[in-house]
């Protein structure tokens, strides 16, 4: 009996040989076409068949994500339109109160708007709103966007109120204005100097201005001269102490004459601001 059990066992041995040989050469192939370990195949075999799975499941899936967005979406524009509606409020406030501050500023016949142009199918992370400044200089006109139809002086001076009035709200560390003094003189031009050091409290503040009203009411006074030197133009710009401020004051007030009048005029207006 054992004999014979031997005799089909031997039999068998070639051909299970050649099985495992090819079961082996399988695996090895598999591994190749998937870059991994042969002993990694059970787990590539799981990893695979939970992809299939979430294939198989795709349809489902995609009408449940689809839904999702949806609900996402109009979440979106519900919060878009609440958003709009505080900042119908606050433009109308600002509108209202930029218009009051710039008629101090020799802009007596100007009106500032802001526009809202709200579009829902169009919501970012910052709203539905497209924010348009518009300004209407004189009696009779049409608002226009401020960037096409204000001058340089205009739009500096604009700045200055929207700055003075949001500037509790501003993080900005330093402010740069330029021409904020073109077309205005003697009153206009001290409530511009003293806006100036009003929103000094909350920032840096650097004014280029020609106009002794304005600069008097600066911390600290730099003058600024170009010159030639070699056929090529330089500036050069000096700190000014306290007691060089006067005659700069009152170069700007009289001109290339300094007379005791324009002294006396200089060294009254740093007195009273500082």
């Amino acid at each position: 009996m054992k004999c014979k059990i031997y005799q089909v066992i031997s039999s068998r041995i070639p051909q299970l040989l050649q099985e495992i040989e090819q079961r082996i050469s399988q695996a090895l192939q598999l591994a190749r076409k998937h870059q991994v370990k042969p002993e990694d195949l059970v787990e590539q075999h799981k990893k695979l068949k939970a992809e299939l799975t979430a294939l198989l499941d795709f349809s489902e899936s995609e009408e449940m994500l689809i839904e999702q967005e949806k609900l996402a979406f109009e979440q979106m524009q519900a919060t878009a339109t609440a958003l709009t509606a505080s900042r119908q409020q606050s433009a109308t406030r600002l509108a209202q109160n930029v218009t009051q501050s710039i008629k101090q500023l020799a802009m007596e016949n100007a009106e500032f708007y802001v526009e809202l142009n709200t579009d829902l199918d169009k919501v970012s992370a910052n709203g539905a709103d497209n924010v348009i400044f518009t300004l209407r200089s004189n009696l009779g006109q049409q608002p226009q966007p401020l960037a096409k139809i204000a001058s340089g002086g205009e739009l500096s001076r604009i700045s200055l109120a929207i700055q003075v009035l949001t500037s509790d709200q501003s993080a900005i560390p330093t402010l740069i204005f330029d021409e904020v003094d073109v077309g205005i003189s003697g009153k206009t031009a001290s409530v511009v100097g003293k806006l100036l050091r009003q929103l000094s409290e909350r920032c840096q503040v650097l004014c280029v201005t020609h106009l002794p009203q304005v600069a008097c009411h600066g911390h600290h006074q730099f003058n600024v001269e170009k010159f030639t030197v070699d056929n090529k133009t330089e500036t050069k710009m000096t700190a000014l102490s306290q007691a060089e401020r006067v005659p700069a004051l009152a170069r700007l007030l009289g001109g290339s004459e300094i007379t005791e009048l324009a002294l006396a005029n200089a060294q009254e207006m740093l007195d009273l601001v500082h």
